[in-house]
């Protein structure tokens, strides 16, 4: 099976339709299309038709989408319980990670703040687009958290501030010694396996 069909499942191809501008996307003949660049060229075409380097950045660029998107709809609940749901409809600069998401907090509210806000994300658990997630991880290349474990995998046990929960990932062998190695040093992790 090549790379190409592995890529191209029709999950992916929702997902890069879905962050895909209304602009720059639309349907012909049934078939999903947007415009993208091909030979130095804009082209309209179908995703599933895209060359594999266009469709790999194009998926690349849409999973970091989903991630803002995920981390929005959980940290809003959490601005406006603290007061600050007005900075949420700013600019998002300071959310790509958790630990500037705290720092803002700690500016605008005080220490005490920041650290019962610190716990509400630890407790909702919030993805972040650019650095690790509010457990601490951050998910490599050639890693993808899964639901169901499975043989040579790695468990992890996380203590959030109000409960324990286990999360397992699915790894390449390089990838799976640096996620071994997150978990050592994670505060959070009170316990790791490989399966």
């Amino acid at each position: 099976m090549t790379t190409d069909v592995l890529l191209k499942t029709p999950e992916n191809i929702n997902l890069i339709w879905k962050h895909t501008s209304d602009d720059f996307r639309g349907i012909t003949g049934g078939t999903k299309t947007v415009l993208y660049n091909k030979n130095g060229g804009t082209v309209l075409g179908s995703i599933e038709g895209m060359p594999s380097d266009v469709f790999a950045k194009q998926l690349k660029y849409a999973k970091w989408k989903e991630v803002c998107f995920q981390r929005d709809k959980k940290l809003k609940p959490i601005y406006k319980t603290f007061g600050l749901e007005p900075m949420f409809t700013g600019t998002n600069q300071w959310r790509g990670d958790f630990k500037t998401v705290l720092e803002i907090f700690k500016a605008q509210k005080g220490e005490d703040i920041a650290k019962r806000v610190g716990d509400a994300i630890r407790d909702a658990y919030v993805p972040f687009p650019d650095g690790p997630d509010s457990d601490g991880v951050q998910l490599l290349d050639g890693v993808s958290e899964v639901t169901k474990p499975g043989r040579g995998m790695l468990e992890i046990v996380i203590q959030r501030p109000t409960k324990k929960v286990v999360r397992v990932f699915e790894c390449t062998r390089d990838a799976l010694q640096e996620m071994y190695k997150q978990a050592i040093s994670n505060p959070y992790v009170l316990q790791y396996q490989i399966l």
